[in-house]
């Protein structure tokens, strides 16, 4: 099997992916292995989400890396979820950890795979997964500045007075009002998932079909090799057994006619 793609490149392309923003990490992952999250790419963007309490960067170091993982349930090191990536790369001893590091631990996918794939993602699939990332991103960043703000709000008003009344009602006014909008927001974001979804689903079916064509005309090929293989054989076999006629209807030489045809017994 062909190499795809050196250790240096692996890395170089690795090194580019880990310096950006944990959002930008989630959509190269995604966008890499489109088909294999067609229907559950939330899943990734809520974890890359969730990382971004740990430091906020596409980057954050070992520390935080262990209570991450340990928040998750997940109980192994930052030293053991980096064991598989070294197959592919040497990494550097920097005491910080990339998200995308831990998105390919996580689903258990490859560098090479994701930077050198065999068989590129179709473009029309990956323009309908890019418009679908993005809303439920915006989905989720709104999300998280109303909670925020009403975390904020939360703690003004439990101070009680002027401002904590007033606080309240701001409260009572954002669970009202902004919920509306949120909902808005997330049945449109869900509504552009679902076209992903048949775009990736037209794109996959296509290609199951392309392979079934691939496998088929593979078949008739062998068969037809194999007929011809047999018919050749035939061929020499029925050549070898008139040649073989031809020498028994062959007449005999004249030497030995003399030596076994004209032999006179001896008298006494």
């Amino acid at each position: 099997m062909a190499v795809r793609a050196s250790r240096e490149e692996l890395y170089t392309k690795f090194k580019e992916a880990a310096a950006l923003p944990v959002d930008d990490q989630a959509k190269v992952f995604l966008r890499a292995f489109a088909v294999d999250f067609q229907g559950a790419f939330e899943e990734v963007l809520d974890v890359a989400n969730e990382w971004k309490k740990y430091g906020g960067g596409g980057m954050v170091d070992e520390f935080q890396a262990h209570l991450f993982l340990e928040k998750r349930g997940e109980t192994l090191t930052v030293a053991a979820l980096r064991e598989k990536l070294k197959v592919e790369v040497d990494i550097e001893k920097n005491r910080q950890v990339a998200f995308i590091e831990y998105a390919l631990w996580k689903w258990g996918k490859k560098l090479v795979d994701m930077f050198f794939p065999d068989v590129p993602v179709d473009p029309a699939a990956l323009a309908a997964l890019e418009k679908a990332i993005d809303d439920y991103q915006k989905v989720l960043a709104v999300r998280a500045a109303r909670d925020q703000k009403m975390a904020e709000l939360e703690a003004t008003a439990a101070l009680g007075g002027v401002k904590g009344m007033a606080a309240k009602a701001q409260l009572e006014q954002m669970k009202s009002e902004d919920l509306l909008e949120q909902n808005r927001r997330e049945v449109t974001s869900a509504a552009n998932k679902r076209k992903a979804q048949r775009v990736v689903d037209d794109v996959e079916t296509r290609r199951k079909e392309e392979e079934r064509k691939r496998e088929e005309t593979l078949k008739l090929e062998q068969a037809r090799l194999a007929e011809e293989k047999k018919r050749k054989e035939e061929e020499e076999a029925r050549a070898k057994e008139e040649s073989r006629r031809r020498l028994k209807r062959r007449p005999r030489s004249g030497a030995t006619r003399l030596l076994f045809g004209s032999c006179h017994p001896c008298t006494l």
